[in-house]
């Protein structure tokens, strides 16, 4: 049942990816303004686990624009910090599972479990207004846990738009969204 789930979440994805494929004038509002396309991507993502002997994670984005401190508090929460040239411009505990940066680096989304293992993420905008430097970041959206399962969470090309595929566990209701992730 897991390797349908799965197969499903791929076939859409790739369905997805063709009808991105479009030109411009057939798909108004395509965020590259061009003929060309190209597959969404995942998130430069790592896990955000702290291993058990060890208190801190150090990461960064794709060209070092921004560090991330992961450091573990507790059994099941770990302190996120994200810095722009050493000023904090998030700083926040979660149940985490995971994260990732925008391929433009200036979006992170973050993932998790409750303790009802129950799937939820936020994506923020580390960058809100290109003109002001070391701004806080901006949260876009917060999905409150649902129960999904196969969940996968990609970023265009660009990193404009975040998509999150899943299915839900109880009536096995495949879950489509795709996020304007420039707001």
């Amino acid at each position: 049942m897991k390797n349908i789930k799965l197969s499903i979440i791929s076939i859409l994805m790739f369905l997805i990816s063709i009808n991105i494929a479009f030109s411009q004038t057939d798909r108004p509002g395509i965020e590259c303004g061009c003929n060309t396309f190209e597959d969404y991507v995942k998130p430069a993502v790592s896990e955000i686990l702290v291993p058990e002997l060890i208190t801190v994670k150090d990461g960064q984005s794709k060209n070092g624009t921004y560090q991330l401190e992961a450091v573990k508090v507790s059994n099941t929460h770990t302190n996120i910090t994200i810095r722009n040239q050493g000023k904090i411009i998030l700083n926040s505990q979660f149940r985490a599972g995971g994260w990732g940066f925008s391929p433009d680096e200036h979006r992170f989304v973050i993932h998790g479990v409750d303790q009802n293992n129950w799937h939820w993420y936020h994506l923020y905008n580390l960058n809100p207004d290109p003109t002001v430097e070391q701004e806080d970041a901006v949260q876009l959206f917060a999905v409150a846990p649902t129960d999904f399962s196969s969940a996968n969470i990609s970023f265009s090309p660009h990193g404009h738009y975040m998509l999150h595929a899943a299915i839900g566990n109880n009536l096995g209701n495949l879950v489509l969204n795709i996020y304007d992730a420039r707001s």
